[in-house]
């Protein structure tokens, strides 16, 4: 019983910020961006609950670069990622310039230089609620896209239904793959 579920929302600024991040040579990299649609009403302590532990499972999502070289944060780090719960009278999935603004302002939030390297952003909506996050293309590619999206919508679930959380085992880290 899964409460939460993909979104796929037509935002021109997903692809225009893609566009304009192929075009020059941005500090950030790529940004992949996803949509959630709450099935029932969520509050900011559970979203930041789930990322907690999504941030504990992934230690690459709470990575840095230095001088060319990528830090791991300690998970209670402050800066490990970037969150805001925002009430707005529009449905996401529909074409909106609001949405578009707050999808440009998520990608803003993200800095792999000084962190966060992870935005979140919780919109209470009149018919429900939508999680919008993204993730810096230097701390994710979309392999693991998918996997932040089905660990995403396992812990949320979990944590909604008050279940013990439990991920699937990871088989390599990040910097062991890299190796």
């Amino acid at each position: 019983n899964q409460q939460i579920s993909e979104c796929h929302c037509n935002c021109p600024a997903v692809i225009g910020h893609m566009i304009e991040h192929n075009t020059k040579k941005a500090i950030n990299g790529f940004v992949i961006p996803e949509f959630f649609r709450c099935k029932t009403r969520t509050t900011g302590a559970v979203v930041k609950k789930t990322i907690s532990k999504l941030l504990e499972h992934h230690p690459i999502l709470r990575a840095n670069i230095v001088d060319g070289k990528y830090y791991i944060n300690a998970t209670s780090n402050t800066n490990n990622y970037y969150f805001e719960e925002r009430n707005i009278d529009i449905i996401p999935e529909k074409k909106d310039n609001n949405i578009n603004q707050i999808v440009v302002y998520l990608y803003s939030c993200i800095d792999v230089f000084s962190g966060p390297s992870l935005a979140v952003i919780l919109l209470h909506c009149p018919d429900t609620d939508y999680i919008l996050t993204a993730c810096s293309h230097l701390v994710s590619d979309n392999f693991s896209k998918e996997i932040f999206k089905r660990d995403f919508i396992t812990v949320f679930s979990q944590i909604t239904e008050h279940k013990k959380i439990q991920l699937p085992i990871k088989t390599n880290s990040y910097l062991q793959y890299s190796n």
